[in-house]
């Protein structure tokens, strides 16, 4: 509802990687995109680089289409986890230009 404040969001990383706002679990998809999002909640208020990201989740070896893949986990994550009609400038999850 307009002019109410979002409830709080919770993120568990110990044991399976979850997420709650209020008391409402979050639907945070396959694997990978979790540990995307693990990855960036072990390193908070700081920016976390695409190169960062892919090592920590991929390892040695990430995907040659990995830039393209963080693009669409993120989108999922902001998604899943920003309340209903949150904007960019906004998202729990920024990019050091804002976005």
């Amino acid at each position: 509802m307009e002019g109410e404040s979002p409830q709080p969001l919770t993120i568990g990383l110990l044991g399976p990687v979850r997420a709650r706002r209020g008391g409402t679990p979050l639907p945070l998809g396959p694997v990978r995109r979790q540990a995307v999002l693990a990855a960036m909640a072990l390193r908070p208020g700081t920016t976390v680089s695409h190169e960062d990201l892919l090592a920590r989740v991929w390892g040695t070896e990430p995907p040659g289409s990995g830039h393209r893949v963080l693009a669409t986990y993120v989108y999922a994550l902001r998604k899943a986890l920003d309340p209903r009609g949150t904007g960019l400038d906004d998202s729990v999850i920024r990019s050091s230009q804002g976005r």
